[in-house]
């Protein structure tokens, strides 16, 4: 009897541990009910999907990129809305601010809201931040890199929804931290996401104003 009672008192020990383990290390989210029908990508080229919600502007790539990760992220986070993805990457495979102010306008054209930039620059544009205080009515979220950085842009301008892990040092006072960066979204089945950008995008999917 008493061998019994230490073994359901070391279980129930193991168990505070494990929960304070799990929760400390992942966030856990499921699908996410938002009357948003109209959400805005930003980012590198896509490898071409069989999706008739979304709307692309850009060159497909041969391999799936960190684009094709988010719209990705969308699917199994069950959102059944457009999405509306811009490629802001040049023939040379860059990413520059003129792109960026060119997909913005691209989106604005379109009726689109809610976008997400989940790109990280050390490089301050001038423009882009002019264009997004000019553009109130435009709810830009933004990721900063997944390592600590406090030059980090779009993550950095003013006027913009940043999202980042606990411990991360950061700028920009709009901030959503989370305690972590590992993602595990429960749809049926159990999905695992590590990155910033994929909280950007739940910061978006749960924005309410």
């Amino acid at each position: 009897m008493l061998r019994h009672k230490r073994y359901k008192f070391l279980f129930v020990i193991l168990s505070v541990i494990f929960i304070y383990f799990f929760h400390s290390t992942f966030v856990v989210t499921f699908i996410t009910r938002t009357e948003k029908n109209k959400i805005g990508i930003i980012d590198y080229n896509i490898k071409r999907v069989n999706n008739d919600r979304l709307i692309y502007q850009g060159q497909y790539s041969d391999a799936v990129t960190h684009g094709n990760r988010l719209i990705d992220y969308l699917h199994v986070k069950h959102y059944k809305g457009d999405i509306y993805y811009y490629s802001a990457e040049s023939k040379t495979g860059k990413i520059n601010s003129k792109k960026i102010i060119n997909g913005l306008n691209w989106m604005k054209y379109n009726g689109v809201r809610y976008i997400n930039i989940s790109l990280s620059s050390k490089y301050y544009s001038e423009d882009l931040a002019k264009w997004i205080n000019s553009n109130k009515d435009i709810v830009i979220f933004c990721s900063y890199n997944n390592q600590n950085n406090t030059a980090d842009y779009p993550a950095n301008y003013k006027n913009t929804i940043a999202s980042l892990q606990k411990g991360q040092k950061h700028k920009n006072v709009n901030c959503v931290i989370y305690r972590s960066n590992n993602i595990i979204v429960i749809n049926k089945r159990i999905y695992y996401y590590k990155g910033n950008s994929f909280l950007s995008i739940e910061s978006l999917l749960n924005y309410n104003k």
